[in-house]
């Protein structure tokens, strides 16, 4: 701290159940933003601060996205007084570029301490990743050890053949109760934010695809009468590293997050992309396609990034785990309706 880390305990009697959600547990975080941290020092009292977005829609990085989705309520928006300086920006891009609210993009990494079994546990990724966690840990010794709790992302990365594991410290424990979700406590209420399937999503439907034309494709017209099918040229196209650059001339409308394929690049403008996408349907956007990072394909640098885990997370929340696949040609998008 100050950073993207939010820590999940049991709260205080005098904390009010508005707060705690009636979950019997708060989260406590300090930002990084200096014009964050100059609102609490004015405040000199916790300020309680929920997301700044409609409920489920794409997490807000502006002060226009918060506009956008709450500006009918009588609310007030805080902006920077200056840029966030980005090092991969030329002089001339970050003259021009906007004030922002958020450096790091996604939301922070939550962990639960639990200090009757001496675990923190990894509830929500975020911008911390587990790795770093770790490293912090083995640095400075203490009662507590660091597990993973599976999400809806390890269960998706396992049924397309990659193990999680392998992003994740080799010391890192995981809830191994098959399917078991412990983001509530007994009386159901919710402990962190952002767990729930159908999160972050943009206002088109949106859906995962892999890079490989191959996988589950069929021909245009065949295949199940489930299936749903909408030619690419109706598809907003969101990539990562290049992994859909094939699509680009014959989408609707194309963006690469990062064509390096650096997850923490692509991290700062998921959600300013994921607004930008659904904007899209006013000229011809249907659809959403996007990156599927749960399913590397043989990628071993996108499985050393420390980053991918926390982005395709987001991803896949934003898509609701909904997949899609490319016709034999890649002319239609192909989608099961089975899964709506």
């Amino acid at each position: 701290w100050p950073g993207p880390l939010t820590l999940v305990a049991p709260a205080a009697a005098a904390v009010p159940e508005a707060v705690t959600a009636s979950s019997g547990f708060v989260g406590v975080r300090m930002p990084r933003h200096p014009t964050a941290l100059a609102l609490l020092e004015a405040a000199a009292v916790p300020v309680a601060a929920p997301s700044a977005n409609r409920f489920g829609h794409v997490s807000p990085t502006r002060p226009e996205h918060v506009m956008h989705d709450l500006g009918e309520h009588p609310i007030l928006v805080l902006t920077p007084d200056e840029r966030v300086p980005d090092e991969r920006r030329g002089a001339a891009e970050e003259a021009a570029a906007p004030p922002l609210c958020c450096a790091v993009g996604i939301e922070s990494t939550v962990l639960k301490l639990d200090a009757s079994a001496g675990e923190l546990v990894l509830l929500r990724r975020g911008g911390v990743s587990e790795a770093e966690l770790q490293r912090w840990l083995d640095a400075n010794p203490c009662d507590f050890a660091l597990r993973r709790q599976r999400t809806h992302t390890d269960t998706a990365a396992e049924a397309a053949g990659v193990s999680e594991a392998a992003l994740a410290p080799p010391s890192l424990g995981e809830d191994e109760a098959a399917g078991k979700e412990q983001n509530q406590n007994e009386n159901g209420g919710m402990v962190a934010p952002g767990m729930l399937l159908t999160h972050y999503s943009p206002d088109l439907p949106a859906y995962l695809t892999s890079s490989s034309a191959s996988s589950g494709a069929m021909a245009a017209g065949g295949g199940s009468a489930a299936a749903a099918t909408f030619p690419t040229s109706s598809a907003v196209v969101l990539d990562f590293g290049g992994r859909l650059a094939r699509l680009s001339a014959a989408a609707a409308a194309y963006r690469d997050l990062s064509p390096a394929g650096d997850a923490a690049e692509a991290s700062t403008r998921v959600f300013e992309a994921l607004r930008w996408a659904e904007q899209q349907g006013a000229s011809g956007g249907r659809v959403v396609l996007l990156p599927n990072l749960t399913a590397t394909d043989g990628d071993t640098a996108a499985r050393s990034d420390e980053s991918v885990p926390a982005l395709a997370d987001r991803l896949f929340r934003a898509a609701s785990g909904q997949t899609a696949h490319l016709s034999v040609g890649d002319t239609d998008v192909v989608v099961d309706a089975r899964q709506s």
